[in-house]
């Protein structure tokens, strides 16, 4: 039953007395199962306790009305939990999987966000949230995962009810039998279908098989100068944002919680950006599931970040003193109560700016350069259209650099970037830009003598033990 039926409720005529009689000898009375306990001196509200089966507590507000709607909940709610647990509804298992997943430590709480989401394609079945347990077939299941749009995603669903259907059968929510059915499940595409191709081929290449053009996987660094402008009409700070994301390496969420205030963040409300030391002292990500909140940054990675001086970074970027300009106007702007927690990057009204927000400036940002992007139409008819670049892309750029230009050892490059290892870094982040070839090509036979190449070469690899991938 819910809190509006029960609400919807008259409460029987002789609630009153029985109030006004625990009010008078301030004794608890039963109804039905329920104890109720009367106001007192510390609290101005009736208490209803009940077990479902362990102790539990609804307040009963103050007038007859509400206690008794808090009454009707508590025993509707006794009375479910007496059920065996088959004959509970999918919705509820669902439920309690999740809770309990969640309450052992087992999900954090982006997996239980996710959990919920994956599993929300068997409750969006018709019927299938109301439908008791036991009752759980092999149509209902297939209909969960025919929901998915593509072959992965319904590969991953499928997975995804394989675990829920072994743990209801663990907690006797399910048969022996019912988990079997999920081997008889598959994605199938509807007729007339055709799979999109994979978006990082389709991004990659330009023209036909016959006259493909090879594109780069990093970003140059004229092409950061090219998106920090692009971006800079879309977002007040997106230049700055751009290039403290490429000389840094920090994660989207670890640049969104940066604060100009050492009280913000000592109160773990922000990470530092320290310009007496020149660090960025990462020691937060922000997280969205369920509203803004800081989290610990990816791994647990918590690191002091080097702020580099205009000397070492190729796109000519002066950093140091935007970031400088930045701080000082950022703790105006706390002042002034327009950006209380004195964030290098908040929303116009100045609090925790969404990383849709960020995203949809962004991508207007990528329609104005005409950079490669590739739209999928997945088989329920749902479009997307994704960029090769993103956010995130300017950690590869802060990779390369920092292998390629800096020669950073492998301690240095963990350290300031936070992976977890170096196989991480070569398989997902270090590739080429669009300068690699013209400098092969410059190496091997270009303009410059080769004694002068070998030797600059030489010199470079001198400076400390370089990682190569």
């Amino acid at each position: 039953m819910t809190a509006r039926r029960a609400q919807a409720q008259e409460p029987p005529p002789a609630l009153n007395a029985l109030m006004t009689q625990a009010v008078a000898d301030g004794k608890p009375r039963y109804m039905g199962s329920a104890r109720v306990y009367p106001p007192t001196a510390k609290r101005a509200t009736w208490r209803v306790v009940y077990r479902a089966p362990g102790r539990r507590e609804l307040s009963g507000g103050r007038t007859a009305a509400s206690l008794w709607a808090a009454v009707t909940l508590a025993e509707a709610e006794a009375r479910r939990e007496s059920l065996p647990h088959e004959e509970h509804t999918v919705a509820e298992m669902v439920a309690e999987c999740v809770r309990r997943h969640q309450s052992t430590g087992k999900w954090g709480e982006r997996t239980v966000g996710d959990r919920r989401r994956d599993l929300g394609f068997l409750l969006r079945v018709d019927g299938v949230a109301g439908l008791a347990c036991r009752d759980l077939a092999v149509e209902h299941l297939r209909a969960a995962v025919a929901r998915a749009g593509t072959a992965q995603r319904g590969k991953f669903i499928t997975a995804r009810l394989a675990e829920l259907l072994r743990w209801g059968r663990r907690n006797d929510y399910l048969s022996s039998d019912q988990v079997g059915l999920i081997d008889r499940v598959e994605w199938v595409p509807p007729v007339g279908y055709e799979a999109p191709g994979k978006v990082r081929g389709s991004t990659r290449r330009a023209g036909t098989d016959a006259d493909a053009v090879p594109r780069e996987d990093v970003l140059g660094h004229n092409q950061v100068n090219t998106l920090a402008t692009a971006l800079a009409p879309r977002y007040r700070h997106g230049a700055l944002l751009v290039h403290l994301a490429a000389a840094t390496g920090l994660r989207g969420g670890e640049i969104l919680c940066l604060t100009a205030a050492a009280d913000v963040a000592d109160s773990g409300n922000g990470s530092l950006v320290d310009l007496d030391a020149w660090l960025v002292r990462v020691r937060w990500q922000l997280g969205e599931q369920g509203g803004h909140h800081l989290l610990l940054p990816k791994g647990d990675k918590v690191r002091d970040v080097v702020i580099p001086v205009q000397a070492r970074l190729a796109t000519g970027f002066d950093l140091r003193t935007a970031l400088d300009d930045r701080v000082a106007a950022a703790r105006q702007e706390q002042a002034a109560g327009a950006n209380p927690r004195a964030l290098l990057f908040p929303a116009a009204r100045g609090g925790w700016l969404w990383k849709g927000q960020l995203e949809d400036r962004w991508r207007a940002a990528m329609t104005d350069l005409d950079w490669p992007s590739t739209t999928v139409t997945d088989a329920n008819g749902c479009t997307r259209t994704y960029w090769k670049y993103t956010l995130h892309s300017l950690r590869d750029r802060y990779a390369v650099t920092a292998v390629d230009e800096w020669h950073f050892t492998r301690s240095m490059l963990y350290a300031q970037g936070g992976w977890e290892d170096m196989a991480t870094v070569e398989r997902y982040y270090y590739g080429v830009t669009d300068d690699t070839h013209s400098q092969v090509v410059e190496l091997l036979g270009g303009n410059s003598s080769s004694e002068q190449l070998l030797l600059r070469y030489a010199e470079s690899h001198a400076k400390g033990a370089s990682v190569t991938a």
